[in-house]
């Protein structure tokens, strides 16, 4: 968990020092789908809340990561369309906690 990143902080246009950014959360292809992710996930949701860090964020422009975030977050808040190129967008959520997946 990190500040924000530029992406995010140019999009939101709002101040966001007590919005930290979830980063990059990778899972091994051969275990996806296995709730996996989900634990490492809701253990940085859970360690937020009790820093009593307010809301928090995260970015994609990976399409595969998006449709896993869609499903955990719901749509995005912000939608750079076509930001890495011909329907390659960038997506940002920015949520309040406590939030539960």
């Amino acid at each position: 968990m990190r500040e924000a990143n530029e992406i995010i902080q140019q999009t939101i246009k709002e101040e966001l020092f007590n919005c930290l950014e979830i980063g990059t959360v990778f899972i091994h292809p051969d275990y996806q789908n296995r709730g996996i992710g989900t634990m490492p996930l809701q253990k940085m949701l859970l360690t937020l809340e009790n820093r009593r860090v307010p809301s928090f964020c995260l970015d994609s422009g990976y399409k595969q990561a998006q449709m896993i975030w869609q499903k955990k977050f719901g749509q995005p808040d912000f939608v750079l369309e076509n930001y890495w190129g011909a329907n390659s967008h960038h997506m940002i959520w920015k949520r309040t906690l406590p939030f539960r997946i």
